[in-house]
Formats: C-alpha cells, structure tokens, sequence
C-alpha cells in the first residue's frame, strides 16, 4: 500500500471512528441537565406531519424529519437555551433549534414553531385527564 493510499485509510477509519462514537448513547459521558424552571413548557412530545420533537425533563431532545426522500435526526442532551433557541450536543458537535414561537396555548392546544414549522403537544391519557377542557366546551 503507498503512502498516500495508507493516509487515506487511516483517516477514513479515524471518520468512522468518530461517528460511530458519536452515534453512541453515552452522549461522551456528558451527563444531561435538567431542563430550567423558565423552560418547563418546552417539555413534551410535539409532533406535526413529517417532524417529531421531543423533549425530555432531565434535558434530552430526540428530533426527527423526513422529507424530501430524507431522513433528519439527531439526539442528545440540551446544552443550553440561548433565549427561546435550544442547543443540543456536546463540545463543538451542537446543533441550534430556531424556536419562532416558544410553547403557548392556541385553543387550548399547546403549541411551538420550531425552525418555521408549527409543532402540536401530542397529550398523552394522564395528561387528558389532568388537562381542564377548553372554555366553552362541555364534558
């Protein structure tokens, strides 16, 4: 194998390598945090046709998009908030979700725009129950 065949190899592996570390469940060991008081609303499943978000308690976000004969995902812990904005990742591999519209009620249904997309709060058996029903509308 010549040299500049050799290099290459190598660096693919070292790629590889990375991503699969990357891809790994152990977040680098970077333990999540929980999310901030002032950012409670943010948790939940919230869904739309094509886009799945969902954001944990403890400070971890599960994204996933298909389109365009594509599939988008990405995991991991939130890193911080820069104002409505989230940021996921670890070290220098962060990805920054462009919050719009922080989660609000619209009709009594929770709601976020996240990256110009309206995103619905998927609400759960316990969370109906708990949930008062909308005014003007009899049970």
């Amino acid at each position: 194998m010549n040299t500049r065949r050799a290099h290459r190899y190598y660096l693919n592996v070292i790629v590889l390598f990375l991503f699969a570390l990357y891809g790994c469940d152990s977040n680098f060991g970077i333990e999540s945090q929980p999310l901030p008081p002032d950012k409670l609303n943010y948790e939940g499943h919230w869904e739309t046709t094509g886009m799945k978000l969902i954001i944990t308690r403890d400070g971890m976000l599960s994204y996933e998009k298909v389109g365009d004969g594509r599939k988008t995902s990405v995991n991991g812990p939130i890193k911080n908030f820069e104002g409505d904005d989230i940021v996921v990742g670890a070290w220098i591999l962060t990805t920054t979700f462009t919050v719009q519209e922080p989660p609000h009620q619209e009709d009594g249904q929770w709601v976020m725009v996240v990256d110009n997309t309206k995103l619905y709060k998927k609400l759960f058996k316990q969370e109906i129950k708990q949930t008062p029903p909308p005014a003007g509308i009899e049970t």
